[in-house]
C-alpha cells in the first residue's frame, strides 16, 4: 500500500488513527482546580445581565469538568463591585 509507494508518513498517521500505532502526542491534561472571572463591561444593576454572566461561568465550569471527566458538590461564585473585588 502507501508504504511501499515512498508514503510511510502518511501510512504512519492512518495507522495511529486506526489505534494501531501509538500516538505520540501528549495527553491533554485541564489544570486541577477551575478559577474563572468575567468582568462586566459596566456596573450592573438587573439581575438578567449578571444571570447571562453567570451563565457563560458555568458553560466554562461543565467543559472543565467535561474535560477531566470529574463532577462537584459544591461551588463558589462570588461578585465583585469596582475595587472590591473579590480575591
Amino acid at each position: 500500500g502507501l508504504a511501499r509507494r515512498g508514503a510511510q508518513a502518511a501510512a504512519r498517521a492512518l495507522a495511529r488513527a486506526r489505534g494501531e500505532l501509538a500516538d505520540p502526542r501528549p495527553w491533554f491534561e485541564a489544570p486541577l482546580r477551575f478559577r474563572h472571572s468575567l468582568a462586566l463591561p459596566a456596573p450592573e444593576l438587573h439581575a438578567e445581565a449578571l444571570l447571562f454572566a453567570a451563565r457563560r461561568l458555568f458553560a466554562s465550569l461543565a467543559a472543565w469538568l467535561d474535560a477531566r471527566h470529574a463532577a462537584i458538590d459544591r461551588f463558589r461564585l462570588r461578585f465583585g463591585h469596582g475595587s472590591r473585588a473579590p480575591p
